[in-house]
C-alpha cells in the first residue's frame, strides 16, 4: 500500500489533442486497425504521463480563502486542507500495473457517519494514476462532503493507452469485489464495505463508458446508485436507458440525478436520450420540469444551483481550460460542481 499525503495538486501544460478519444464504432475495428490508432497516439508523444514531465507544482496563493459561506452555511475545509490519497495494488485488478485504485479521502472523515462513494471512471489516454493530476480530482475534492470519498478504479488493461482491453472487469461481480478490496486497504474505511456504504455516485469520463456500464448491471449495486454523471461519454446510446428507465420517478423527484455534459461529436446521441427522456416522464404522467437542457454551444458551467434542482441535466459544452479541448477540460471542473450540488441538496 502506498499513501500520498499532503499532494501538491499538479496540470498538464500539455495541450489537450481533439483526438483524446476513440469512437465505440472503432472498439470492432481489426487489430491491424488499433495498432494504426495506437501508433498515431505514440507519434504525437502526448500523454498525461508524459505531460507532467514538465509540470510545475501550483503557488499556495491559489489556495487562500477557500473557506466561504454559501446558503447561509459554511463549507468546512480549510487552506491547504488536502485530502487524503492512496494508491494501491490490488488482488482484483485489470493487470499487472503499479496502481490498480486510487482512493481520495477528506479530511475530516468520520467513519460512524453513514458513507457516500463516489467512483471515477477515466477516459482513454490516463490512468487510475494520472487522473487524479491531469483532471485536478485530488483539488477538486477540497469541495466535497467530509462523508464522501473519491475511487478512480483502474478498468484499463493497458492504462494510458487508447485500448478497450479491461481484463475481465466485465465479468459479474468483479467490480464488487474490486471495490470492496480497495476500501479494505483504506484506514478511514476499514471495515466498511459496499453493503454498508449509504449511497453510490458514478461519473464516466469518455471511454469510461465501458466500466460504468459493468458497475450499472453487473455488480449487484441495485438502489445504492444514486447518480450518474456521464461526461462526453455517449458512445453507447443505450448504453445508459436501463438505468434512467428503473429509476426515472426518483430522478424526476430529485431523490436521484442523472446528468449528461456532452461536446459537439457526440450531440447526437445526446440529444436522442434526452429527447427518449422527455417522452418517458410525459407517458408516466411526470412531467418534464426536472429536465435542466442547454442544447447550444455554450461555454458555461452548469451551476452547483442548477445541478441540485433538476434530477435531470443535459447540457452541451464548449467550455475550455487553459487552451485545453472541451472534451477534456470538463473533467476539471465538473467534479467540483457535483460536490457543491450535493452540499446543497443536503
Amino acid at each position: 500500500m502506498t499513501e500520498i499525503t499532503n499532494q501538491t495538486p499538479r496540470h498538464s501544460l500539455g495541450r489537450e489533442r481533439a483526438q483524446d478519444y476513440v469512437p465505440e464504432t472503432s472498439f470492432a475495428s481489426s487489430s491491424s486497425d488499433l495498432q494504426a490508432t495506437w501508433q498515431r497516439v505514440a507519434q504525437s508523444s502526448w500523454t498525461p504521463e508524459n505531460s507532467f514531465l514538465s509540470t510545475a507544482a501550483r503557488s499556495s496563493e491559489s489556495y487562500r480563502n477557500r473557506d466561504r459561506v454559501q446558503d447561509g452555511s459554511v463549507l468546512n475545509f480549510a487552506a491547504n486542507e488536502i485530502p487524503r490519497v492512496y494508491e494501491f495494488k490490488l488482488n482484483h485488478n485489470t493487470g499487472n500495473h503499479s496502481v490498480d485504485a486510487s482512493v481520495v479521502v477528506p479530511r475530516g472523515y468520520d467513519p460512524d457517519i453513514p458513507t457516500r462513494l463516489l467512483i471515477y471512471n477515466h477516459g482513454y489516454r490516463t490512468s487510475a494514476h494520472a487522473a487524479l493530476n491531469y483532471s485536478q480530482l485530488t483539488e477538486q475534492m477540497r469541495w466535497a462532503d467530509p462523508q464522501t470519498v473519491l475511487v478512480v478504479p483502474e478498468w484499463q488493461s493497458r492504462p494510458g493507452s487508447n485500448s478497450p482491453a479491461r481484463g475481465r472487469s466485465d465479468e459479474q461481480g468483479f467490480f464488487r469485489n474490486m471495490l470492496n478490496e480497495a476500501m479494505s486497504k483504506t484506514p478511514e474505511l476499514r471495515g466498511k464495505s459496499l453493503d454498508s456504504i449509504a449511497s453510490i455516485g458514478i461519473i464516466s469520463h469518455s471511454a469510461g463508458f465501458s466500466p460504468t456500464k459493468a458497475q450499472l448491471y453487473n455488480n449487484g449495486l441495485g438502489d445504492k446508485v444514486t447518480s450518474v454523471t456521464v461526461l462526453d461519454s455517449m458512445y453507447n446510446a443505450r448504453a445508459y436507458d436501463k438505468w434512467v428507465t428503473d429509476n426515472l420517478r426518483e430522478i424526476a423527484s430529485g431523490r436521484k440525478q442523472f446528468q449528461l455534459i456532452y461536446t459537439d461529436h457526440l450531440a447526437g446521441q445526446s440529444n436522442a436520450l434526452e429527447t427518449r427522456v422527455q417522452q418517458q416522464l410525459r407517458r408516466a404522467g411526470l412531467g418534464t420540469g426536472s429536465v435542466h437542457s442547454e442544447n447550444g454551444r455554450g461555454s458555461a458551467i452548469v451551476s452547483a444551483d442548477t445541478l441540485a434542482s433538476h434530477g435531470f441535466v443535459f447540457k452541451r459544452s464548449s467550455y475550455t481550460d487553459r487552451g485545453d479541448g472541451s472534451h477534456g477540460s470538463m473533467t476539471r471542473v465538473y467534479l467540483r460542481q457535483l460536490l457543491e450540488a450535493e452540499r446543497r441538496r443536503h
